[in-house]
């Protein structure tokens, strides 16, 4: 598994909470028009 896609309230507040305390801020964020947020850790796991 490469990625986990997870729907959440807050976008904002869940981003902080995966970059402040599991790592999700080695690469660079990625925002959709859709409305999607990829977040990546070191290892390239993606959450969206």
């Amino acid at each position: 598994m490469h990625h986990l896609a997870l729907a959440v309230q807050n976008q904002e507040r869940s981003r902080r909470f995966y970059e402040t305390y599991l790592g999700f801020d080695a690469s660079p964020a990625q925002e959709y028009d859709d409305g999607v947020l990829m977040l990546y850790n070191a290892e390239g796991f993606a959450l969206a």
